[in-house]
């Protein structure tokens, strides 16, 4: 995609390519996906526990620059 940049003078065209990190990552056991704010760079999504259940575990996973989350799924709580 390119974006025109407008100056007074001058016209520069910049490139970019959207890093998108696919699907959404399944919640874990006991776990349940609670928000996601999109599937591209920088976006999140946010688990958490069922009730009953903890975890020690990060409840927020991030799309990387790498185009992969920052894990393979929501955390596994246990009860």
């Amino acid at each position: 995609m390119k974006l025109p940049i407008i100056d007074s003078d001058f016209v520069i065209m910049i490139s970019y390519l959207v890093v998108n990190c696919g699907s959404v990552p399944p919640a874990g056991s006991h776990s349940s996906l609670v928000n996601s704010t999109g599937t591209i760079y920088q976006s999140t999504v946010t688990y958490v526990c069922n009730t009953g259940y903890t975890t020690a575990a990060s409840m927020t996973l991030t799309c990387l620059s790498t185009g992969q989350w920052s894990g393979n799924n929501g955390p596994d709580c246990t009860g």
